[in-house]
């Protein structure tokens, strides 16, 4: 029950709506922070065994840099675009150097946590190893299994074709050997094991595959 000794009826309309959407921007951003320490978390304890610790204990020191639209593309702006930027980005790291930044204005935001945490998790060669295209879709299908879902909206999707055979050579070399290449820079078993089943230069064809399959896409 308001009272005349109830301080918010001394308070505007005005006021009152800018203290309301203040706690609506505190709640969403503990939701953020909790939800990148519950991922990189989740990550450290799945890839322990694969990347070194001193990465795990860099990424894990540098919380994700959560940014709005005008904010974000001033601080990509400032990084400089990555390999594969392209269109509307909405994340972007540079391995374990400097924190990630994470665009909130989307709606797949738990899965572009996951997307550049991997990023800093990766070796810094495996874009070299695995092709940029195909190094793209690596991180992409290790994000949605992070998560353990897939947006049902195609156009929430990040690198559709890039992921799609990303997860054909997990299928056919298997995670160990993606993985190496992945988070170890190293290449050679995945590449052995793609030439078995796909002829020699395996891992050349899937990367032309993404090539030409984004061309007519």
């Amino acid at each position: 029950m308001a009272n005349d000794t109830d301080k918010t009826s001394e308070l505007t309309q005005e006021e009152l709506d800018r203290i309301v959407e203040t706690g609506r921007e505190a709640h969403f951003r503990k939701y953020l922070a909790e939800t990148d320490e519950t991922l990189t978390a989740d990550l450290s304890r799945k890839y322990h065994d694969a990347v070194p610790p001193a990465r795990i204990e860099a990424m894990l020191a540098m919380p994700t840099q959560f940014d709005d639209r005008e904010a974000f593309d001033r601080a990509l702006a400032k990084a400089g675009p990555g390999p594969m930027d392209g269109g509307r980005v909405v994340g972007y790291s540079r391995f374990d150097t400097e924190p990630a930044h994470v665009a909130v204005d989307h709606l797949e935001i738990p899965k572009t946590i996951a997307h550049e945490r991997l990023h800093q998790l990766s070796d810094p060669n495996a874009p070299n190893e695995l092709g940029g295209a195909l190094y793209e879709g690596v991180t992409e299908d290790l994000a949605i299994d992070a998560i353990g879902a897939e947006s049902d909206q195609p156009s929430q999707r990040c690198y559709p074709v890039e992921r799609s055979l990303a997860k054909e050579a997990r299928e056919i070399a298997g995670d160990d050997a993606v993985e190496r290449a992945y988070f170890a820079g190293d290449a050679s078993e995945l590449r052995r094991r793609l030439d078995q089943q796909l002829g020699p230069g395996g891992l050349e064809r899937l990367q032309q595959q993404i090539v030409d399959l984004s061309r007519s896409a």
